[in-house]
């Protein structure tokens, strides 16, 4: 139900981690850069899709959005360890 909705709309809604240099946020205008953003930006422009950059999150609640549908997925650098990445994929 979510990818339907998400390629009728052409959007997909993204949490994001800040975790620079992967990931910043400038708090003057709001804009985001690094990494993270440049790829998940690229790769919803491969696919035809725009992303609404929708709430900051933090690793330890980063899945809770997803059991109320308030995003579809969250942008980040996962890794800094291997449980981690056991946890979140």
């Amino acid at each position: 139900i979510r990818v339907e909705r998400i390629l009728a709309e052409n959007k997909i809604r993204a949490a994001y981690i800040i975790y620079p240099p992967f990931l910043e946020k400038d708090l003057t205008t709001g804009k985001l850069s690094g990494l993270c953003v440049d790829v998940a930006e690229e790769m919803a422009a491969s696919i035809g899709i725009s992303i609404e950059w929708v709430e900051e999150v933090f690793f330890g609640s980063a899945s809770a959005g997803f059991d109320s549908d308030r995003y579809d997925m969250v942008v980040a650098n996962f890794w800094p360890n291997g449980r981690r990445a056991r946890m979140a994929d």
